[in-house]
């Protein structure tokens, strides 16, 4: 069965107005067969190479969250699977790679091209079998924050996965698969109701609503490739959008149930048959018309899981007045604003209207060649696309689909109630501003955030990432595509955890040296005991630092860790102080002994009284010494236990938990090499005390975070700003 492959239409980037980007609900037909995946979730797989010019890992969660735009829209059942990533540059292999292609591997950097899609079907059924997404990282820069003269990569791919899907690009100015993009752009990163019913239409989940019908020209002929909309009656907007066949059929899947205006127009000026990927016939030589006729269309009810076929229209000879819109004005409820349409014919005098009784026009001023249109838009207005529909003073009707986009209050981010954190994450910071929308995404820098609650508009509750240490930027991406970022928002530090300290009791009047062992003790870490800082503080590794306590009155004290640039840790009642003098150890004789054990050790020191155990090395590593004598108060003997070869500091544990480290290590020789398995040694007696805490750290080996896919679309530079090349 022969199979071929589909080079998807180019995004052209044009100089003033935008760069092409796709079209929106209208399915790739070609030579009569649509195009189609047989199994679904559709795998896909990132090829390891980052964009160049990438100064974070953001870039990966910008690929998957363009995919999962496309997942979570209402009544459709889109489905993808995230393989491993891949070092394989064989586009066309099955893999469903997504690419950045610095040097031309593939091939395929044409001049003037962004990124291409490529599609292998069947040609005697339309089904997929394989499809590639390549960027053009050779000849542009991708980003996704925002950067002057970068594309987004979260809208160009939103774009391109519609292609990868099975959708052309759409006649409806602001909506995804419009096939132009500009640098900076971000409004592709969110579907417009059009391309949620284009979604649906691919795989449907639910009882969406349909609506169907035949067109027909003046002469009663058929109607071929004709753009058929869909207008929601209760507020305007644009809801879904289709092709007549070759028969002037129709059909728009995926709808809301509710009621509907159907009108005809011609596919042309800003976009043209050029930038569709089908192949089917595509007629203009038609006005364009609403069911019903115009200024006065009838309209239409949809209902969940039925369709509603609503008949033949014929439509009117073609207009002699063309608009070339080709951009979309964002405006938000409260807004006046001023839509520029580019067209031809308009100098005999062109009227404007909106339906659904939200947008109000205020005037209507311009050439022959252009019309500037004021228009209000009150509070309250729904979010989403809305088109203009002008009229010439002989009636004639011209309709510039999807130019405004009534979109949320832009975010911002004023304040978070704690800007210093662990490195390890997970602790709860709210992030306090406005214009935050549910389903938010939270980076730190270019870690995402482990959880964001929705409390408000001007709250969200999030559990920080693990993360390096250092200063990081704070961003919010909202559902619809808007982002805000907090230049140096939070810092991350290395917050020491407390394990154990030995010993765990003191002198009142200072000096005892206690080994501190746990994790992240950083140079330059202040100790306190009880509020009171020790002055000699020894860093070893960053588990483990010798202190020298500060005097402090008799009882239960707190001990206080405080790293550079880091919130303190406390563990409470850690260190005792009590009235009596520590003991000390002055030498060990001998200082060595063998693997085996059963050495007789001498002790000497100071204030040997009530002896509890005689320890060779830490909790962890060490082991009890056996027989242990007290010749007298400043005299000790112990039988050494059998251990590994290696270096031990000698603890002498009292019974109150006093104690004291040997300066000198006793080395142990002759048996296995140290650091094998780690000796026995009996639980001993309770000297080793002051057992703070273990803390879990399940974020710590989480490593980088999953690499992302991307798919694949073709993106053409145009050097006329209002027609797409």
């Amino acid at each position: 069965m022969k199979s071929r492959l589909l080079l998807a239409l180019g995004v052209a980037m044009a100089l003033l107005v935008g760069a092409q980007a796709g079209k929106a609900y209208i399915r790739i037909v070609l030579n009569g067969k649509t195009l189609y995946w047989s199994g679904w979730p559709v795998s896909w797989r990132i090829s390891n190479h980052s964009p160049e010019n990438s100064s974070d890992e953001s870039w990966k969660i910008a690929i998957e969250e363009s995919f999962d735009t496309w997942q979570e829209g209402s009544n459709s059942n889109i489905q993808f699977t995230q393989q491993s990533t891949t070092s394989s540059r064989n586009t066309g292999g099955g893999d469903h790679l997504v690419y950045f292609d610095p040097t031309n591997t593939t091939g395929y950097l044409y001049s003037g091209t962004v990124a291409v899609t490529m599609i292998s079907y069947k040609t005697s059924s339309g089904k997929i079998t394989d499809a590639d997404i390549i960027f053009n990282d050779r000849d542009y820069d991708f980003s996704w924050s925002g950067e002057n003269g970068k594309f987004d990569i979260q809208d160009v791919l939103t774009h391109e996965i519609g292609h990868f899907i099975g959708l052309d690009h759409s006649p409806i100015v602001g909506a995804t698969m419009w096939p132009y993009v500009s640098s900076k752009q971000w409004l592709h990163r969110s579907l417009s109701l059009d391309d949620s019913a284009g979604a649906t239409a691919v795989r449907s989940s639910g009882s969406p609503a349909t609506l169907s019908g035949t067109v027909k020209k003046i002469d009663g002929s058929k109607l071929k490739g004709a753009f058929v909309s869909a207008i929601r009656v209760d507020d305007g907007r644009n809801a879904g959008s289709a092709m007549s066949n070759s028969s002037g059929n129709w059909t728009i899947k995926g709808l809301e149930a509710t009621d509907y205006y159907v009108y005809v127009a011609p596919i042309e000026g800003g976009m043209t048959q050029a930038n569709l990927t089908g192949n089917s016939t595509v007629q203009t030589d038609f006005g364009a018309d609403f069911y019903g006729g115009w200024p006065s269309p009838l309209f239409y009810s949809a209902s969940a899981g039925n369709t509603n076929n609503i008949g033949s229209w014929t439509v009117p000879a073609d207009s002699s007045i063309t608009d070339y819109a080709s951009g979309t004005k964002n405006a938000e409820p409260g807004d006046t604003i001023t839509v520029r349409v580019s067209g031809s014919g308009f100098a005999g005098g062109v009227s404007a209207m909106s339906l659904g009784g939200h947008l109000a026009v205020q005037s209507v001023s311009g050439g022959s060649s252009y019309k500037n249109i004021q228009v209000y838009v009150p509070l309250g207005t729904p979010y989403g696309l809305y088109d203009m529909y002008l009229t010439s003073n002989s009636g004639e009707l011209e309709i510039a689909p999807g130019v405004i986009d009534v979109i949320a209050p832009s975010p911002n981010i004023s304040s978070l109630d704690v800007s210093v954190g662990s490195n390890n994450g997970g602790e709860i910071v709210h992030l306090l501003g406005s214009g935050f929308q549910e389903g938010a995404l939270v980076l730190f820098g270019d870690a995402e955030a482990a959880d964001v609650v929705f409390v408000d508009s001007g709250d969200l509750e999030i559990e920080t990432p693990y993360h390096g240490v250092g200063l990081v930027d704070i961003w919010v991406h909202n559902p619809d595509g808007q982002f805000v970022k907090k230049s140096d928002g939070f810092t991350f530090s290395a917050i020491p955890t407390l394990n154990a300290v030995f010993p765990s009791v003191g002198q009142k009047t200072g000096g005892t040296l206690v080994e501190f062992t746990g994790s992240d003790f950083a140079d330059g870490i202040q100790v306190s005991f009880g509020g009171n800082l020790a002055s000699s503080v020894t860093v070893e590794s960053e588990t483990s630092m010798a202190v020298y306590t500060p005097s402090g009155s008799v009882g239960d004290v707190d001990i206080t860790l405080t790293n550079p640039s880091a919130i303190p840790v406390v563990s409470s009642d850690a260190f005792s102080y009590v009235n009596e003098s520590d003991p000390t150890i002055v030498s060990i004789f001998p200082a060595s002994g063998s693997a085996s054990g059963g050495d007789l050790i001498q002790i000497s020191g100071s204030n040997f009284n009530g002896i509890n155990s005689i320890r060779f090395g830490s909790d962890d590593e060490g082991a009890d010494g056996s027989d242990v004598e007290t010749i007298n108060v400043g005299s000790l003997s112990v039988l050494s236990p059998a251990q590994n070869n290696g270096e031990y500091k000698i603890r002498v544990i009292l019974d109150d938990g006093r104690g004291a480290v040997s300066a000198e290590s006793y080395t142990v020789s002759g048996g296995a090499t140290a650091g094998a398995s780690s000796g026995g040694g009996g639980g001993g007696g309770g000297g080793c005390g002051g057992v703070i805490g273990l803390h879990a750290d399940p974020f710590r080996n989480l490593g980088d975070l999953p690499w992302f896919l991307l798919l694949f679309f073709w993106i053409k530079r145009s050097r006329r700003p209002a027609v797409p090349s």
